[in-house]
């Protein structure tokens, strides 16, 4: 980390569409995991995705999910409820985290991000895992796993990555986590997608954050 860096030199040197960052890609297990789990169902049941960047900048799309039986108004409507409960702003949750973290109360954090909901425990999560020196190898080695299976499959796949974006993702120019299609070609198509103003906006920041970072370098 971070990933997006990563990618950005990579791909000086190696065809783009070779070179794929599983930032986003975990951020997509983990959210429809959480998700999952809030609905009672099994995460393979669950679509949706995280775009942006790996960090502070993810931006996961609410537009996006869905679960297996669940397309009519009752399932719409848990899903408006896990979505919406304790609702706060990501900069909160993490600075109600911190807090207690900062004050030794290791518990008292993880309750507080067992409160929030699906997206915010996505980011919240991984940062209380970090901050209490924890160390996530083996989830991230079998994240890694899965990212390769679906490549060598050689099924087309849709999912999320950081991968070089020069305007093929709402004219964002970029080393981001935006939708692709992938198969064992590497990425066939950055995948357009329709998503909410608020989404679209928050996307944005994160490639200004990590253009910015990009530039230090």
């Amino acid at each position: 980390n971070p990933v997006e860096l990563a990618v950005h030199i990579f791909s000086k040197y190696i065809d783009p569409t070779k070179i794929i960052g599983m930032g986003a890609f975990l951020d997509t297990i983990r959210f429809r995991r959480e998700v999952a789990a809030d609905l009672g169902v099994g995460r393979q049941m669950v679509r949706g995705l995280v775009i942006g960047q790996h960090g502070p900048g993810m931006v996961p799309l609410w537009s996006s999910v869905g679960a297996f039986g669940m397309d009519n108004e009752e399932g719409w409507e848990r899903l408006r409820q896990c979505r919406d409960r304790n609702r706060v702003t990501p900069r909160e949750a993490i600075g109600m985290v911190r807090d207690l973290l900062v004050a030794g109360n290791v518990t008292e954090a993880i309750a507080k991000v067992r409160e929030m909901p699906a997206d915010l425990r996505v980011l919240a999560c991984p940062y209380v895992t970090h901050m209490t020196g924890a160390k996530t190898r083996v989830g991230t080695a079998g994240i890694v796993l899965r990212l390769i299976e679906t490549i060598t499959t050689g099924n087309q796949v849709l999912t999320s990555c950081q991968t070089k974006v020069c305007g093929e993702f709402l004219g964002v120019n970029s080393v981001i986590g935006v939708p692709v299609l992938l198969n064992n070609q590497g990425i066939i198509q950055i995948h357009p997608l329709d998503i909410w103003d608020e989404e679209e906006k928050a996307f944005k920041r994160s490639a200004e954050m990590i253009n910015d970072l990009i530039s230090q370098y």
